[in-house]
């Protein structure tokens, strides 16, 4: 298991470096936070190979910070 406790500029650096690993991932969890970065390029990045955002599983109202699961399409 890989966990990546950066800030999101780190998470989309590592999303892009591992895309071609990402292809294999059956499920993901991720913690995002919006002020650090654009979160959409995130699940771009995810979409593109495969993932689909299936829950969101903390969300405080304000969309900072929440943790989303992913599963393969």
């Amino acid at each position: 298991m890989v966990r990546v406790n950066r800030p999101l500029m780190t998470k989309i650096m590592f999303l892009e470096a591992y895309g071609e690993t990402l292809s294999n991932v059956e499920a993901l969890i991720i913690e995002w936070h919006s002020e650090l970065g654009d979160v959409e390029a995130g699940v771009s990045i995810l979409n593109s190979k495969g993932l689909r955002m299936v829950k969101r599983s903390w969300d405080k109202g304000n969309n900072n910070p929440f943790v989303d699961l992913y599963l393969k399409a």
